[in-house]
Order: C-alpha cells, then sequence, then structure tokens
C-alpha cells in the first residue's frame, strides 16, 4: 500500500503542478529534499522505506518513460542529427565534468570524492530527455526535430 501512496502523492503533486503551471519536477525533488531531511526518531526506517518504494517504482516508470521517449523519435532524423548529437554528447560530458570538479574544488569536497562527483551528474539525462519532448510537444514547428536531437544522445 506504501508504493501506491508514494504513486498517489507523487501524481497530485503533478496534476496540482498542471494546473497552477508550476514545475512538478522541482515540486518533487523539494518534497523528497524535505522527506530525507527530518529529523526525529523513526527518521531513518522512514527513510529506508521512501527509498525502497521509490526503487520497486522506479522499474516500471523508467520502462514506460524511455519506452515513449524511444518510440516518439524520428529515425527518418537519426542519420542527419547522428554527428551533432554525439558533439553536443562530448561537449556535455566535459561541462558536467568541468562544472563539477569546479564545484567540489570551490567547497573543499575531498579530491577522491572531486575525481568521482561528476559521474552522478551523468545519469541526468532522463530530465533532458523530458524537457526535449515537452519542446517537441509545444512546438510542433522544431520540436520533434529538436527532441530526435535531444533524445539520441549516448547519455
Amino acid at each position: 500500500w506504501r508504493q501506491a501512496a508514494v504513486l498517489l502523492v507523487s501524481s497530485a503533486v503533478f496534476q496540482a503542478a498542471h494546473f497552477f503551471e508550476a514545475e512538478a519536477l522541482l515540486a518533487c525533488v523539494t518534497m523528497g529534499m524535505v522527506l530525507v531531511n527530518r529529523w526525529h526518531e523513526r527518521a531513518d526506517k522512514e527513510r529506508e522505506e521512501l527509498h525502497s518504494c521509490v526503487t520497486h517504482i522506479m522499474a516500471l516508470s523508467n520502462v514506460a518513460f524511455f519506452g515513449l521517449i524511444g518510440a516518439s523519435l524520428k529515425l527518418s532524423s537519426l542519420a542527419d542529427m547522428l554527428l551533432p548529437a554525439l558533439v553536443v554528447a562530448a561537449v556535455r560530458l566535459a561541462a558536467i565534468y568541468l562544472g563539477s570538479w569546479l564545484g567540489c574544488f570551490c567547497t573543499g569536497t575531498l579530491a577522491e570524492h572531486r575525481r568521482l562527483f561528476w559521474a552522478s551528474m551523468v545519469t541526468q539525462a532522463g530530465v533532458a530527455m523530458g524537457l526535449a519532448r515537452l519542446a517537441g510537444t509545444r512546438f510542433p514547428q522544431w520540436g520533434a526535430h529538436f527532441q530526435t536531437f535531444m533524445g539520441d544522445q549516448p547519455f
């Protein structure tokens, strides 16, 4: 029942964000931050339970999300977009590495963490693909081409 509650609350947040024209992703990230950083006697157990629920739900949502993204790619544009997409992917990886290293350096993060932190940012490709999908639907003249360009990248 806890997984159903997590799905219900997150769906309600997304519906409310859509209604108020707000950013659902930002609301969910904020909600997760608040829940994870709560301090009371059962906090550790609640964090573990929430992590377990989200982990179980994640497999299904990833299949649906990446399946829809893959199905919406325009394969006819793939050949034209492959080289530019590879260039953007390389620039993105370099920017992530440099920005992560610089941020860690400026905050005094240990060198061993500084070397590895960038890799945790590479997995944020789903956010970029989701935003590209939004652009694809909101701007029909050029959005589908942009969506294919962003979706082809080997994140």
